[in-house]
């Protein structure tokens, strides 16, 4: 999915930074169990997607069985409704791209400003509830990001019941390779602040480029978490 362009492009048409977050969100659902959105429209324009997504009153009332491949809680009929309007904005996003529509510099800006807001979304959630993200943590950071000597600011600094501390990093979109340096040079300051000390890192984002995935795997204190987003918050480890 072209993230980047399809918030501009619904920020352009209107929508408030919730909704937007709504629409990629459910965008997301779909490509989780489908595959790349960009991918899917080569092949038929999404119709075949947009098919299988179909549940009418009818199939409701006859109680017949979710017919998407998408873990659905809730009711069927609203959700799977919901879901296809949002696919559908995507479609005409494509439609309109391929048509040479341009999107503005302020577009641009006005998604930035979005990821920060989700990524300050993030990090909101998960200071209040820590717990999911690994059992036995804290904060101790005193509610505020922590400076490093390198310039960064720790997203949050927690630690466990084995006096462990970790060093969290959070990404509203894909982690990129960098991450991986980026949660290393914190990591080391910390420990050069705690001396013995044992120092993790946590990199929390919505997907792994697989550069970093595969370099993580030879990193021995660093993990992955990845989030979903389906009214509130979901974690799963990777690796």
């Amino acid at each position: 999915m072209d993230e980047g362009r399809f918030i501009q492009w619904l920020l352009k048409h209107g929508l408030n930074p919730g909704s937007v977050r709504t629409v990629v969100s459910a965008c997301e659902r779909v490509e989780r169990e489908y595959g790349d959105l960009d991918e899917l429209w080569d092949v038929d324009q999404l119709a075949g997607v947009l098919e299988e997504l179909k549940y009418s009153r009818a199939d409701e009332r006859a109680g017949r069985p979710n017919p998407s491949s998408i873990e659905i809680t809730g009711n069927l009929y609203t959700v799977l409704a919901a879901i296809r309007s949002y696919l559908s904005k995507y479609i005409k996003f494509k439609e309109e791209s391929d048509a040479g529509e341009e999107l503005s510099e302020a577009g641009t800006e006005a998604s930035k400003l979005l990821a920060f807001e989700r990524e300050s979304e993030l990090q909101r959630h998960l200071r209040a509830n820590l717990a999911q993200l690994h059992p036995g943590l804290e904060i101790v950071d005193d509610g505020n990001e922590h400076r490093v000597g390198s310039g960064g600011q720790i997203d949050i600094l927690a630690r466990d019941d084995q006096d462990r501390l970790f060093v969290i990093e959070l990404k509203a979109g894909e982690a990129s390779p960098t991450a991986l340096a980026q949660i290393l040079d914190y990591m080391n300051h910390i420990r050069q602040e705690v001396e013995e000390r044992a120092v993790l890192g946590i990199i929390v984002a919505r997907d792994f480029h697989p550069r970093l995935v595969s370099a993580v795997a030879e990193v021995e204190n660093v993990s992955l978490f990845s989030y979903q987003v389906d009214c509130r918050f979901t974690f799963e480890q990777h690796g």
